[in-house]
Parts: C-alpha cells; structure tokens; sequence
C-alpha cells in the first residue's frame, strides 16, 4: 500500500508569497471552477498577473506559495509535473509582479490538474460539512479512499474539497530531488491537525 500526502507551502522565510487574491480572480465568476478539476483555458480572464508581497522574501521558487488556492508553478516544475504525474494538467500562463510591482520575465504557469478525484472515507475522517453539497469546510483528520486510485496516476484532487491535492509517495520523491523548491509535502497524518 502506497503512502500518500497532501501538496502544500514551505514557509521558508526567503521565500516570495502571493498573499492576496489577483484582480482576475476577485471579479471573475466562475472563480470558484479553479478547485473542480475541469478545463479552464476558454473562461478563466486572459490577464493573469499575481503580486508578491512585500511581507514576506523575494525567492521566487518553483511552487510559488500563495492563499489563492491554485498551484503556480515554474517552466521546470510544469515540464516535470507533464513527465512524471501520469496526470492531465492545463497549464495556463501567468504573470508575476515582484513587491514594487515590476513584471518579472520568468514565464509561470497555473497548473491546472484535470481529471478525476479521490474520495475521503467517511468513516475514518473527521470533517466539518459545508453547506456545498459533498463539500468540507474543516478537516481535521485526513483519510483517503485508496481502492478509488488508478495506479497510473501519481497525483489527484481531493474529491470533498478541490483545493486539496493528494500526491502519492514515489512523485513526492521524485519531486523532492526535482523542481519543487517552494512545496512542502504534509503527510496525511498530520493534515488537519491544527484543527484537532
């Protein structure tokens, strides 16, 4: 049985941070479309830039930690990401502004994953429901339903609350000798646990 962890934000104080929503994101409808794993290229606004904030460091890494919900990732980690994930992805290129608000040349990418999710079990986990059908607004104890997972697929959304992507151990690996400068992966253990 495969071990499995959630993709998250190392806190890495050198580190640039999207701390606040983009314009598009703020006025665009469909936002809420970003956590559903469907294709976004003819609805999401054209002009995606992304500030960094003055608050935190001025690394831009390959996972660019943000509060937006989506993953922003670099030329390297998007081609890495194509090889490795046995995933669909939509990479939707992006902007970046760094904190005086200069557009800087290094292409990023929304990375999109497309696709079918994984279901937490229900019995194991303990989470709060949102008032969107089969939505959580709180977990605090994170269990997958591992018998629902294609073996090909290294990387998956989690089915009650999109934002949530679920990585398998072997990618976790592979990542982390990778271009992952940025992610932190949290075991599925310990996801939640500041709500317990």
């Amino acid at each position: 049985m495969a071990s499995y962890y959630v993709w998250t934000h190392d806190d890495d104080a050198r580190y640039a941070w999207v701390l606040n929503l983009p314009e598009f994101m703020v006025t665009w409808k469909e936002g809420y479309l970003v956590e559903e794993g469907v294709p976004l290229s003819a609805i999401m606004p054209t002009r995606r830039v992304f500030q960094l904030d003055q608050t935190r460091g001025t690394m831009l890494t390959d996972s660019i930690p943000n509060v937006c919900g989506i993953l922003l990732v670099s030329k390297e980690l998007r081609t890495f990401l194509e090889r490795s994930s046995g995933a669909d992805w939509e990479f939707l290129p992006a902007r970046v502004k760094n904190a005086r608000g200069r557009l800087l040349p290094q292409p990023i990418f929304i990375a999109n994953l497309l696709g079918p999710s994984v279901p937490l079990d229900r019995k194991r986990s303990d989470v709060d429901w949102s008032f969107r059908a089969n939505r959580t607004d709180c977990i605090r104890r994170l269990v997958i339903d591992e018998k629902e997972l294609p073996r090909s697929r290294k990387i998956f959304r989690l089915a009650e609350r999109g934002k949530v992507l679920i990585v398998r151990e072997d990618l976790v690996d592979a990542l982390i000798d990778g271009p992952s400068e940025g992610a932190f992966f949290q075991e599925l253990s310990d996801f939640g646990n500041e709500w317990r």
